[in-house]
């Protein structure tokens, strides 16, 4: 029989438990440790934090603190209420002393310049002779224009009676008479078209498709509206933009420069054997292409044309 006195679990079992709980025990301290670190670190900082604090308000001990300081003061305020109230005092301070600056303001308005009111009285005199200047000026381009279109209308008529008795006069009657027996000289069809209309007795049928379209002439004429026009200041007669792009010069002479210059790239070895595949496969351009590789289909075209 074995020792009742020996311990249940295994010897190695037993060895690594004890290292398991020092292990976790040194954790713990390790831990603690940083926490106390860290503890202290949070006390030097705010201990700093009150003596700057602190010089601050010895500094401002001698001046003259608001009411409102004071009573914070008295009823024992923290450090961050008196901060603060530090703080509010001193941006009142710089407030006041840029309200200084020997009366003056901060910056000046257009107003304010004895220059400006000068203009401003000036003005109210000389506005009253630039109006009637540009009045008067409106009123003369006014009257030119009228005058312009008058004189307009009134040639424009001229001009159409002068039309409608010329299409009605002898001397076009004979003209016409005269032109269309030169033309059925030219061409006997002619003649021969309109004898045969005549003798069918389709004269009136004739008559009434020629006048059809002259009476369809003279109502596209009436109903043509004429556009008024364009005023010298209108928008629409304004040129806002030249475009030049792309404008050519001389375009005969770049295009003879283009084509001398795709010539003279050709060499002489592939000028022969394009004049001899041409004789060969004719305008075929694709498969004269196949011969020469650094040309296309399309520069072969040109160099053939």
């Amino acid at each position: 029989m074995g020792d009742d006195t020996s311990s249940p679990c295994p010897p190695d079992l037993a060895v690594e438990n004890e290292r398991m709980r020092i292990s976790k025990l040194q954790e713990e301290m390790n831990q603690i440790q940083k926490e106390i670190e860290q503890a202290r670190n949070q006390i030097t900082t705010y201990s700093k934090r009150k003596d700057q604090a602190q010089k601050l308000i010895d500094n401002h001990a001698h001046h003259d603190l608001t009411s409102d300081v004071d009573e914070i003061e008295e009823d024992d305020s923290t450090l961050i209420d008196r901060i603060y109230t530090e703080t509010k005092k001193k941006a009142a301070a710089a407030g006041s002393f840029l309200m200084k600056g020997n009366g003056r303001p901060l910056y000046l308005e257009p107003d304010d310049l004895e220059s400006v009111h000068d203009i401003l009285k000036k003005h109210k005199t000389f506005r009253i002779d630039l109006v009637k200047k540009i009045r008067k000026e409106r009123a003369e381009t006014d009257t030119a224009l009228q005058n312009i279109n008058a004189q307009y209308e009134v040639k424009r008529s001229d001009w159409l009676k002068k039309v409608d008795e010329w299409e009605k006069s002898q001397k076009k009657t004979n003209r016409d008479v005269k032109h269309r027996e030169i033309f059925e000289k030219t061409f006997p069809d002619l003649k021969k078209k309109r004898e045969e209309e005549e003798r069918s007795g389709r004269t009136a049928d004739r008559n009434s498709e020629l006048l059809q379209p002259s009476d369809e002439d003279i109502k596209a004429r009436t109903a043509a509206a004429i556009p008024p026009l364009l005023r010298p200041d209108a928008p629409e007669a304004r040129l806002y933009f030249h475009n030049n792009n792309g404008i050519s010069r001389e375009p005969k002479e770049e295009h003879k420069a283009r084509q001398e210059e795709f010539l003279n790239s050709w060499t002489e070895e592939e000028k022969q054997i394009f004049v001899d595949r041409l004789v060969h496969y004719g305008k075929n351009f694709a498969a004269v292409s196949l011969f020469l590789p650094n040309r296309a289909s399309l520069g072969l075209r040109l160099t053939w044309a």
